[in-house]
């Protein structure tokens, strides 16, 4: 278990700063509130996935396992979403 997570957390340190960037990329005039924002959305979801970890705790290493999972499959949806309103296929 420890590999896995060791490769998940170790990867965030690339990963998030280029992210950021990506995400405010578009936001020239409003770069402010953008990374407000973008730094108030980690906090909230950083808080809920502890939370959910220490609701469905009971001792072993799967509710992180689980929480960890359910974040990545949720980061997949929103980008396929994100992808798909920006090609027109989807209208929000």
């Amino acid at each position: 278990m420890l590999i896995p997570l060791f490769g998940c957390i170790a990867s965030l340190g690339i990963l998030l700063p280029n992210a950021s960037a990506c995400a405010m990329a578009g936001q020239g005039s409003h770069a402010g509130s953008a990374s407000a924002l973008l730094g108030s959305l980690q906090f909230v979801i950083a808080a809920s996935a502890a939370a959910m970890v220490g609701v469905l705790h009971d001792g072993s290493a799967w509710p992180i396992a689980v929480v960890i999972f359910a974040c990545g499959i949720l980061a997949v949806s929103f980008s396929l979403f994100t992808r798909w309103v920006e090609r027109g296929a989807i209208r929000v």
